[in-house]
């Protein structure tokens, strides 16, 4: 079971902290990949680059037409497992990396 390890009246002090930067036009590009069905390869990385900075050598090895088609199997799918699933066979994903 998941505990704070610190006093919850600090979750503000320690949110304060986290640079949101960006977010707006993440959340754009985001709605776009919705309304379009998939994400741009660009598209891609600049989430990549938003979540993780350093992730973005095994991301930039993702292929244009994989990142549209991974991305595309993602977002059509109904299965919210699925939708998961499929987004870590681009490289950079929280699952093991592309070769």
């Amino acid at each position: 079971m998941f505990r704070l390890r610190f006093p919850p009246e600090l979750i503000g002090h320690w949110a304060s902290r986290y640079p949101y930067a960006g977010d707006e036009d993440i959340e754009r590009r985001l709605e776009d990949a919705r309304l379009k069905g998939y994400l741009e390869r660009e598209e891609f990385l600049a989430l990549c680059r938003w979540k993780s900075p350093r992730s973005q050598p095994r991301c930039k090895r993702n292929r244009t037409k994989f990142v549209r088609e991974v991305t595309r199997a993602s977002l059509s799918a109904e299965d919210e497992e699925l939708k998961i699933r499929v987004l870590l066979l681009l490289g950079g994903s929280v699952g093991r990396p592309r070769p």
